[in-house]
């Protein structure tokens, strides 16, 4: 072992020495007052430095391949003893089903397929979610945003109302809460925070 490492390191510092050499004699080949036992060298250093790496891709070889050898055997050895797989359970493949937004269009367009069932929104939610009770104090829809575009400018001027009724009134703790923020942003200025996560 300790003699194929010493190899090793000697194979490698005459691969650097031959790099070194090879980089010199290059600059000189290509110099148009090269002579010919300056070429030869050249090509004598470029030979024995593909001689050193392809011994080394030998010896990266010859222990790639003992390795795959020794993983085959402990395959073999596994499929042997290897216990009987238990059968997995066959699950029931989920049913296509088309919604559509209510009971007329689901009865007019249906599904052209027969044995596609066919489900209104609603009958769906009502299926899938029960009879459970959404909070209609929480973020609203999507779909309820799309009908009623204006409730969230009602809900702007509604919190704008009741800011202005608070400062009107002279609430002391909106006020205290409105000098702090003024003092804050006098001792902070704007984009003080995180930089850590700048690009």
């Amino acid at each position: 072992m300790t003699r194929r490492r010493e190899q090793k390191i000697q194979r490698f510092r005459e691969q650097k020495a031959n790099e070194v050499r090879l980089a010199e004699l290059s600059k000189l080949v290509e110099s148009e007052h090269s002579d010919e036992e300056v070429r030869r060298e050249f090509y004598l250093v470029t030979i024995k430095r593909w001689i050193s790496t392809a011994l080394e891709d030998l010896d990266s070889i010859h222990m790639e391949k003992g390795m795959l050898e020794q993983m085959a055997d402990s395959r073999l050895n596994q499929s042997n003893v290897k216990a009987p797989d238990k059968p997995r359970p066959c699950l029931e493949p989920l049913k296509p089903i088309i919604i559509t937004r209510d009971k007329v269009q689901a009865a007019v367009f249906g599904a052209g397929y027969p044995g596609l069932p066919t489900y209104s929104v609603e009958e769906f939610v009502q299926q899938r979610y029960g009879d459970m009770q959404i909070d209609a104090n929480k973020s609203k829809s999507l779909m309820d945003r799309a009908m009623n575009p204006n409730a969230s400018a009602e809900d702007r001027e509604n919190k704008a109302v009741v800011k202005d009724y608070a400062e009107e009134k002279d609430d002391l703790e909106a006020l205290k809460k409105a000098r702090e923020m003024d003092d804050w942003k006098d001792d902070h200025r704007r984009g003080y925070g995180n930089k850590m996560n700048r690009s």
